[in-house]
């Protein structure tokens, strides 16, 4: 079976992340799984865009609650991209908002993302509450 451990390890983002506390008390909500490796080359480009536009153009979307970024730690597969970004959302409407849209639609992420040579995404909906599992 496949193995990834992402870290803590990127840049800090400017913003308040989740403390495992809080993270219990969420409840029901999207969770987004990017990961994301650009060419060697465009490295440092990629960083500043997404700490300088993506990031800030996602807090503006309705129902942001977080987002976080890893970096790869250890992999079994050779094929893992390098990064890791979690994003929290109080639901799945974020995805047709005008704010949501705009993040994904800007000239200097078509530029950035034509220099990806790894991507993953995965959307998942969490149902519950983490605090329970600890009962």
């Amino acid at each position: 079976p496949e193995l990834r451990v992402y870290k803590h390890g990127v840049e800090p983002l400017g913003i308040d992340t989740l403390q495992a506390e809080q993270t219990r008390r969420l409840g029901d909500h999207i969770m987004v799984f990017v990961l994301l490796e650009p060419h060697r080359s465009n490295e440092e480009a990629f960083n500043q865009w997404y700490q300088k536009e993506h990031l800030p153009y996602l807090l503006r979307a309705p129902t942001w609650i977080s987002s976080e970024r890893f970096l790869l730690h250890f992999s079994t597969d050779s094929e893992a991209p390098k990064y890791l970004a979690l994003h929290r959302w109080g639901s799945n409407e974020v995805f047709d908002s005008e704010e949501y849209m705009a993040a994904l639609n800007t000239e200097w992420r078509t530029s950035v993302m034509a220099q990806i040579v790894k991507r993953d995404r995965f959307v998942l909906n969490y149902e519950g509450n983490l605090g329970s599992l600890a009962k």
